[in-house]
């Protein structure tokens, strides 16, 4: 009776030993997800990142974490279909991570859909499915006393040796935070595909609003490199910087409401003609509307021919009244308006453009944007199509005919 009540009394202290632990974990979980969520940005997503701080979750740091698996190996499905593994380790108070040149996976019968969690204790590892895995990791070697594994198509997280059996606990565990790591990668993958398909979309409104211009296409493109220079340069945020780039391409939208008559005419247009022209800004506006993802494309299709000394349209905005991204984009078009063909003259080399530049600088361009684009020249020429040949006419700059060289 007295050794019964002793063993009683030992299994109770195990089971609240492990009831502790558990309590524990399920702290650890909680924080490690506010974590994971709070550091979420899907758009710069490093995956592999996330496994790193998963696995120092995991895995065992000192003698009092004895719970915990002594090494993890890791494979991850790469975009070229190829199998990475990894070998982690805590030692000397450092998460170590080492490449592993092993072909496990052929070994494994991976699920086709739903992940798949497994464990096996020292006394299952013989009669186990993934008997072939253990003995390839004996080669590196890695002698395995237990095993916990989380399988599917694309990641592979094996669990080993932890400092007593497993169980059904430690597999769901295990399967918590791995998921966790999961969910947040086929977020951030939907979240990009949107992104992606939001950059096509406006990609394509933009070009069908040029489809006059054989150039078209790169054009735009130009127009949103060149316009992110000059923000990397004044210091402006990434996010600006991305957004500029994209949505400096619908500055011209407003011209799909222009006739082709117009657009296409290789003589100067007339004053009525002239008068149509311009109210392609506010055409762009409208067809761009309030929506706050098109927020800085309408601010410069409506503002990119707003002149620094308040002559140009529609509003006649004068300096910093003029938008930012206005101005900027202001001198990416004009520059590649100048060296580009357009039906009713042939491009300017870049000399000459540059000439003009400095003419119009003060008087038409914001004079810090000018010189900035002026002063990183060669990042310019870099963006610049490859291959063109440079065509021009000699032409006297004046204000007045200004607009009518360019078409803007």
């Amino acid at each position: 009776e007295v050794l019964a009540r002793i063993k009683m009394l030992l299994k109770m202290k195990e089971l609240n030993a492990k009831l502790r632990i558990a309590y524990t974990n399920l702290g650890d979980l909680t924080s490690f997800a506010g974590e994971i969520i709070k550091s979420f940005n899907p758009f710069h997503f490093d995956f592999i990142d996330k496994i790193d701080r998963l696995v120092g979750q995991v895995i065992r740091q000192n003698a009092d974490m004895a719970e915990k698996p002594q090494q993890v190996i890791v494979a991850i499905l790469g975009e070229t279909k190829n199998w990475e593994w990894y070998q982690y380790q805590f030692i000397l108070n450092k998460l170590q991570r080492h490449p592993l040149k092993l072909d496990l996976q052929h070994h494994l019968e991976l699920p086709i859909d739903n992940p798949q969690v497994v464990f096996y204790n020292e006394a299952d590892l013989e009669k186990s499915e993934i008997l072939p895995i253990i003995r390839k990791l004996e080669s590196i070697p890695i002698r395995v006393s237990n095993i916990v594994c989380y399988l599917s198509p694309d990641l592979c997280f094996l669990a080993v040796n932890y400092g007593g059996e497993v169980s059904s606990y430690e597999a769901s565990v295990l399967n918590s935070l791995v998921m966790q790591s999961q969910f947040l990668k086929s977020i951030a993958k939907q979240v990009q595909e949107t992104e992606d398909a939001f950059a096509y979309a406006v990609y394509i409104l933009a070009n069908a609003a040029e489809a006059h211009d054989e150039d078209t296409g790169s054009h735009l493109v130009r127009v949103g490199e060149y316009s992110a220079l000059i923000a990397k340069k004044l210091g402006m945020p990434e996010t600006f910087m991305k957004t500029i780039r994209l949505q400096a391409q619908m500055h011209d939208v407003g011209k799909i409401q222009i006739p082709a008559r117009i657009l296409r005419n290789p003589g100067k247009l007339n004053p009525e003609e002239w008068e149509e022209m311009k109210k392609h800004s506010l055409y762009g506006a409208k067809i761009l509307g309030d929506h706050q993802r098109l927020k800085m494309g309408k601010t410069i299709a409506l503002s990119h021919h707003e002149w620094w000394n308040g002559k140009g349209y529609p509003n006649g905005f004068a300096e910093k009244d003029i938008p930012l991204p206005g101005r900027i984009c202001a001198v990416a078009d004009i520059f590649d308006a100048l060296t580009n063909d357009r039906p009713y003259r042939q491009a300017f080399s870049n000399k000459e453009a540059l000439e003009m530049l400095e003419e119009i600088r003060a008087e038409i361009l914001d004079p810090e944007l000018s010189d900035l684009f002026l002063e990183n020249f060669k990042d310019v020429v870099a963006i610049q199509e490859e291959g063109r040949e440079d065509r021009w006419k000699k032409y006297k700059l004046s204000t007045p005919d200004y607009d009518q060289l360019i078409r803007r």
